[in-house]
């Protein structure tokens, strides 16, 4: 199942047919996953917008970006249970091999 967000890009939910992740890239018609990073803008981006450009770095496999995403969106959060857990996320895309 998909739905649209409100900047337009198409999100799917994991376990879909539809969706398939190699590891490499992500796979669906008329998806890319470049376009949804593109999709969302660099000025004043939410702390969740970042979380979310990180994310799809993670899934690109480009975890140097996803780190930088995911302290940015630390930096923005307003709460500290949110931002703890986007530091613990740069972590760990920092750390992986």
């Amino acid at each position: 199942m998909t739905r649209s967000t409100p900047r337009g890009a198409v999100c799917a939910r994991p376990g879909d047919p539809d969706v398939h992740h190699d590891g490499d890239t992500l796979d669906r018609a008329g998806y890319q996953v470049e376009a949804a990073i593109a999709a969302l803008h660099d000025d004043a981006a939410s702390a969740a917008e970042t979380a979310v450009r990180g994310h799809l770095h993670e899934l690109d496999g480009d975890l140097p970006a996803a780190a930088v995403a995911y302290a940015e969106a630390a930096r923005r959060a307003t709460d500290v249970t949110e931002r703890d857990y986007l530091i613990r996320q740069a972590a760990r895309a920092r750390a992986a091999p």
